[in-house]
């Protein structure tokens, strides 16, 4: 709500269209001042100021490098902070935009969209695909970047950070009969530390009772 001056029923005045301070009619002038005028176009303009803010970054690369740096400079450590709690907040999300760093690093074709993610993990019910553990998940290619998969839903698998890390290069297959073998060693030996063949639904990405978007995790 705007908070208007008792001043402001004097008609002899123009009303700012933006903050609702009177001042002297000048001509076709809506506003007090060139504060008032900025912000109104700001608000009233959004797709506009994002078309400019392209185009000065095209047409001017370094200027616009400049410019972050100075800025990320001046407020480093409140940026700093809002990234951690937000990483603390979004754990899912952050591991997917690291991935997609990574990704875009490699120059490795595909695109996974969020919510699609999102949605798998929940299928998966926030486990492990490998050890069916509770942790925090990464995405796992079942064929890896580096022997030619693609970043695509289809050849991804929810995977806990320490599974992803040590199927390292080999592909799901070769990662899972490396598990079923180390399965059968531990129960011939009395310890066992990963989760059998199949005891783990397999993720398929067409199911009809996949959850959308709407699902609760997307809120977090």
């Amino acid at each position: 709500m705007v908070a208007v001056r008792e001043d402001a029923c004097d008609y002899s005045l123009e009303r700012c269209w933006w903050c609702g301070s009177p001042f002297p009619p000048l001509g076709a002038k809506k506003y007090c001042s060139d504060y008032c005028r900025r912000a109104a176009w700001y608000v009233l303009n959004p797709g506009a100021l994002r078309e400019s803010s392209a185009r000065f970054r095209k047409n001017n690369p370094e200027r616009a490098k400049e410019i972050n740096r100075l800025a990320y400079e001046r407020h480093r450590d409140a940026r700093l902070e809002t990234s951690a709690k937000w990483s603390k907040a979004n754990p899912l999300r952050k591991a997917a935009a690291e991935e997609r760093r990574r990704v875009a690093k490699r120059g490795v074709l595909g695109e996974v969209e969020m919510a699609a993610w999102l949605a798998m993990v929940a299928v998966a019910g926030g486990l492990c695909t490998y050890c069916g553990k509770t942790r925090p998940l990464t995405m796992d290619h079942r064929t890896p970047l580096s022997r030619g998969g693609r970043h695509e839903l289809a050849n991804l698998i929810p995977a806990c950070k320490p599974c992803n890390s040590r199927k390292h290069t080999r592909t799901e297959e070769e990662f899972r009969t490396l598990l079923a073998s180390e399965r059968r060693l531990g129960e011939e030996g009395g310890a066992y530390d990963v989760a059998p063949w199949g005891s783990c639904p397999d993720i398929d990405v067409a199911a009809r009772d996949m959850p959308g978007p709407s699902i609760d995790i997307l809120a977090a």
